[in-house]
């Protein structure tokens, strides 16, 4: 039986006793890191961190996991034992920051396959500081938020020294409010008197503190006229783009975009300079609404 005492004679407790504590820190750590991951995510959105940086940083985490795990698992491992995954990762991530130097160029900071797990409307308001141009059906999402009263006094109240902010939307009569409502399952005339209700909202804001705001609507007369995508201009610096998914979601399924205007050297590349001057056309050949006549 030399096998069987040869085993039992190269039994090591302390070796059973290290691996148990290395499964129990790994188990903490696996789920610690995905929670960071998740959390760079969830902070990188509000504060619209560049998309490259927030492959880095994610990169960065994942390479620091990387080596907790070879430490844990062999504290007397030796430098060249960490060298082939670092330089893995160090190859994946100048590939990728080289991949994306077109968003770059393009200034896309975020892009998200839904507005739900994008920025909120929430968010985006609390992002409005100097300015904001706005261009959608109704807003009647924005208007609803407690946070738009906020963002309109700190950018159009009294003191302000901004320009006006600028609305520019769809008339309650528009085709596209009933084909809303009809590719929705909505109820007859829900969208309109939504849209109605945050015209009235905007009225009173305007009327009770006195904030420089001007709405417009479309000049047009067709659905296939009317752009199919709504656009959030903030401080003259951030451009928050969605296109418009008609379903039941109620524009939560919206694809997401955040685009920057960027320094000088991207004004003629950046997307945001193409959708401001659209904007700007439209606004322009937009009918001026009298908010005092609002009711």
């Amino acid at each position: 039986m030399p096998d069987k005492t040869q085993a039992i004679l190269s039994f090591d407790p302390n070796g059973i006793f290290n691996n148990f504590v290395f499964q129990i820190l790994w188990s903490i750590l696996a789920p610690a890191t995905l929670f960071v991951l998740n959390r760079l995510k969830s902070i990188a959105r509000p504060t619209l961190i560049s998309f490259r940086l927030q492959i880095l940083l994610l990169f960065s985490f994942s390479t620091l996991s990387l080596s907790a795990f070879f430490l844990l698992r062999d504290p007397h491992a030796t430098a060249s034992t960490y060298a082939f995954p670092a330089l893995i990762t160090s190859i994946s991530a100048i590939a990728i920051w080289w991949l994306l130097d077109g968003f770059r160029v393009a200034q896309i900071s975020a892009a998200f396959p839904k507005t739900k797990s994008g920025i909120s409307y929430s968010e985006s308001l609390k992002l409005v500081h100097n300015s904001l141009d706005f261009m959608g059906i109704g807003a009647a999402k924005l208007t609803s938020d407690p946070e738009f009263s906020k963002a309109l006094e700190r950018c159009a109240g009294v003191g302000a020294t901004t320009t006006t902010v600028r609305l520019l939307l769809a008339s309650p009569d528009h085709p596209v409010i009933s084909r809303s409502e009809k590719t929705n399952n909505a109820l007859n005339d829900e969208y309109k008197t939504n849209v109605n209700n945050s015209l009235g909202k905007i009225a009173l804001l305007v009327k009770s503190k006195a904030l420089k705001v001007e709405v417009r609507h479309y000049n047009a007369t067709l659905v296939k006229d009317y752009p199919q995508f709504r656009l959030m201009f903030i401080d003259g610096e951030i451009c928050i783009f969605s296109w418009n998914v008609w379903d039941h979601s109620k524009g939560e399924n919206n694809p997401q975009l955040v685009l920057r205007k960027g320094h000088r050297q991207y004004e003629q590349s950046s997307l945001y300079k193409s959708y401001h001057k659209y904007f700007t056309d439209l606004w322009e050949s937009g009918t001026p609404i009298d908010l005092g006549n609002i009711p």
